[in-house]
């Protein structure tokens, strides 16, 4: 049990209750998130046994719908969450325009994984306009994520444009 002395933080938050963010890729972290957290992230790197040197290991989406599948149970008396729980992402690279495919390419270079992986991926968000808001629709169909941290707030504005008029 953690409690924070409001005074402490400097702040007054907006609002009665604080939102809880859990981010990770494994099992456990999934579970307390579930048990514990307002918003699940989902991320996608991986931190090798013995170097501790992170990796794209949780990029896939077969990974995804593993802990999306943890979260939901195989019956409701499996599921790990029973209250309203968002689910996020933290995407680690982004690029909206036509020039999109150069962009893909050094991004799967740079992530080490096939193009098709890093094309479904929500953490690469990687296209145009309307490549990506289709990709967003269909990772909220299928994954139920509705929240993303983007690293390139300014480039990305015309994703955040599109989705608040649909």
């Amino acid at each position: 049990h953690i409690e924070i002395d409001l005074d402490d933080l400097g702040v007054r938050p907006a609002q009665a209750s604080v939102p809880f963010l859990v981010g990770g890729h494994g099992r456990r972290v999934v579970e307390l998130a579930a048990r514990r957290a307002d918003v699940f992230q989902y991320t996608g790197l991986t931190h090798a046994p013995v170097t501790g040197v992170p990796g794209a290991g949780g990029f896939s989406m077969a990974d995804l719908r593993t802990r999306k599948a943890w979260l939901d149970g195989v019956d409701p008396s499996d599921r790990l969450v029973d209250r309203p729980l968002q689910l996020s992402a933290l995407v680690q690279v982004t690029h909206v325009g036509d020039d999109a495919s150069t962009h893909l390419d050094e991004a799967v270079e740079r992530i080490g994984l096939p193009r098709d992986d890093v094309e479904a991926t929500p953490f690469a968000l990687i296209g145009g306009l309307d490549q990506i808001v289709d990709k967003l629709h269909r990772l909220r169909d299928e994954l139920g994520i509705h929240h993303y941290v983007i690293r390139d707030a300014e480039g990305f504005a015309p994703v955040v444009d599109a989705l608040a008029g649909s």
